[in-house]
C-alpha cells in the first residue's frame, strides 16, 4: 500500500484526535508511554479509570497500583507524565475537554502529586515533556494552527520543539521547522542530543527521494544547535516512530511500520545510535507504540492496540525478542 504524504498527515491528525479525545468509558485503561523509577519496579504512566484520567504508579513486582493525582472531573485530562531525574517531580501535559480550544498545557507537580503548578500558559497543544537530565528545563512540542473541528481540512501545521525553565520561565523554541507533526521525544544522558520523530514538510537534506511521499522520521539533533537537521533514514522507505534513548545512550528503540492488513501494523525494533545492528523485537498485527528500555536495558514495555480501539494493553519483551508479555494493569483489560 502507498502512503501519500497528503494521506499520511490525516492519520496522524486522526492518532491525535484519538488520544486527545478517547477518555471515554468503554476505552479505560493506560493512555501514555510509561515512566521507570530507578528501581526499575515502578513505573508512572497516565489512565483512565470509569472515565476519569488520573496519573498513576504501578510496581511490575508487587503489583501495587497507586493514584497520584487525584482527579475526579472526567472532562480533565491528563497526557504523558514523565519522571525527573532525582525522582522529586513529575512533569505532564493535560486540558479541559470542554475548553479544547485553548489547547494543552505543561504542568509539573511534585512526586507525591500535590504543588501542581502550570508552566505554559499560551494557547497551543503543548505535549510529550520531559525533564533535562539536570532537571532544570522541560522539553516539549508545540503544536500551533491546528483545531479539532477542522483537522482533517487543515493544510498546514506548525509544529516544533520548546524548551521551558520548571519555574515557567526561558520558554525557547528549539527547532524552526513548522513540522506537520513531531511525536515523542527523548534525550540523551548528556543533555547534549535530543531524539523525535517527525513529519517533515520543509525541504530536510537527505529528503531527496521522499519529495511527495515522505515518511515520518527519526531525528538526531544537537539540543542547543539543531541545524543541520538529518534524519536517520533506516528501514527503506517506512514510517518510524516513538525513537528511545537506552539508560546508556547507546541503543535506540523505535517502533517502524510493518504493513497494512485491517489496519496499520507496526512493530517495535531497536538499533545502535549510529543505527547499526537494526532489529525486529515483536512480529505481530498490532499497532504498538512507545517502547521504553527498563533501567537494566534487559526489558522492553511498549504500548500495544492490538483492536486499534485506544484500548491499549501494555507489553514487556526481553531485549532479544523472547518473553513477550500482557501486564495486566486494570481489570477492564482483561
Amino acid at each position: 500500500m502507498k502512503l501519500t504524504k497528503s494521506f499520511i498527515k490525516i492519520i496522524m491528525v486522526a492518532i491525535i484526535l484519538l488520544v486527545l479525545f478517547s477518555c471515554e468509558k468503554d476505552h479505560d485503561g493506560i493512555k501514555s508511554k510509561v515512566s521507570f523509577f530507578p528501581d526499575g519496579e515502578t513505573i508512572l504512566f497516565s489512565a483512565t479509570n470509569n472515565s476519569v484520567s488520573n496519573i498513576y504508579t504501578y510496581n511490575l513486582l508487587t503489583e501495587k497500583l497507586q493514584s497520584i493525582t487525584k482527579n475526579v472531573d472526567s472532562d480533565y485530562v491528563y497526557y504523558e507524565p514523565s519522571l525527573s531525574p532525582g525522582v522529586s517531580k513529575i512533569v505532564f501535559s493535560a486540558m479541559n475537554k470542554s475548553k479544547y480550544r485553548e489547547g494543552t498545557q505543561i504542568y509539573i507537580m511534585d512526586s507525591k502529586g500535590s504543588k501542581i503548578e502550570r508552566l505554559t500558559k499560551d494557547v497551543a497543544w503543548d505535549m510529550n515533556p520531559i525533564f533535562t537530565p539536570d532537571s532544570k528545563e522541560i522539553i516539549f512540542n508545540r503544536t500551533l494552527g491546528f483545531a479539532p473541528e477542522n483537522a482533517f481540512g487543515a493544510t498546514q501545521w506548525d509544529v516544533d520543539i520548546y524548551s521551558i525553565g520548571i519555574d515557567g520561565a526561558n520558554l525557547n523554541k528549539i527547532t524552526n521547522r513548522s513540522f506537520l507533526g513531531i511525536g515523542k521525544i527523548s534525550i540523551s544522558a548528556d543533555g547534549q542530543s535530543i531524539l523525535f520523530s517527525a513529519l517533515p514538510d520543509k525541504n530536510i537534506a537527505g529528503l531527496e527521494d521522499f519529495t511527495e511521499n515522505a515518511p515520518t522520521l527519526i531525528f538526531l539533533a544537537n539540543r542547543y544547535n539543531p541545524e543541520p537537521l538529518n534524519p536517520f533514514i533506516v528501514l527503506g522507505t517506512r514510517s518510524n516512530y516513538d525513537p528511545n534513548f537506552s539508560p546508556d545512550g547507546r541503543k535506540i528503540a523505535f517502533v517502524s511500520f510493518s504493513k497494512y492488513s485491517k489496519g496499520f501494523i507496526y512493530n517495535v525494533f531497536t538499533m545502535d545510535k549510529d543505527k547499526k545492528n537494526i532489529k525486529q523485537i515483536t512480529d505481530n498485527d498490532s499497532f504498538n507504540e512507545d517502547p521504553v528500555f527498563s533501567p537494566d536495558m534487559k526489558t522492553i514495555l511498549f504500548l500495544s492496540d492490538k483492536d486499534r480501539d485506544q484500548n491499549y494493553q501494555l507489553m514487556q519483551v526481553n531485549s532479544d525478542g523472547t518473553g513477550l508479555r500482557e501486564i495486566k494493569i486494570f481489570q477492564k483489560y482483561e
